[in-house]
């Protein structure tokens, strides 16, 4: 076999500091497709700085372009397991006066001043409850992954 000059580039594997472009769905362990919103929509992320959930990131470590797996990732390493302090009780006259639904999400000031979006998960009498969870906090997560592109440096 001849000896060339030149290096034939192998396609990388995913790795710290890779680019990565990828296309998932999210299902539940039911296989109820919870969001399919990057299913033609790729996403471009470096791999290791937190941007997919723990469990994901570990599912695709040394994945190449072209490779398609299902990771299921536990609630833990997804979007955690859902806390009960994180749901609070709230008098409907603290309220704006508007009709709330349950299961309805909206983004309203905590009691440190910060932006926090809260899904109503129920009424009793004059009181609403509003969940600040993850809406996918507690399940298991099933990805379905689809490797488009990984570009490592060095």
């Amino acid at each position: 076999m001849a000896v060339s000059g030149k290096r034939e580039k192998m396609p990388g594997k995913i790795r710290e500091n890779s680019t990565v472009i990828l296309n998932y769905t999210i299902c539940d362990s039911f296989g109820k497709i919870l969001n399919d919103t990057y299913r033609n929509t790729p996403v471009n992320i470096t791999y290791g700085e937190g941007k997919l959930p723990p469990g994901l990131e570990e599912g695709i470590k040394g994945s190449a372009p072209g490779d398609k797996k299902r990771v299921v990732v536990s609630p833990e390493k997804a979007f955690g397991e859902r806390r009960k302090c994180l749901v609070i009780k709230v008098n409907k006259n603290m309220l704006p006066a508007v009709e709330f639904v349950k299961g309805e999400s909206f983004v309203r000031l905590d009691k440190f001043g910060q932006f926090q979006r809260y899904t109503v998960s129920g009424f009793i009498e004059d009181w609403v409850y509003l969940d600040s969870n993850h809406p996918m906090a507690g399940k298991t997560i099933v990805y379905d992954v689809s490797i488009l592109s990984v570009k490592n440096i060095n």
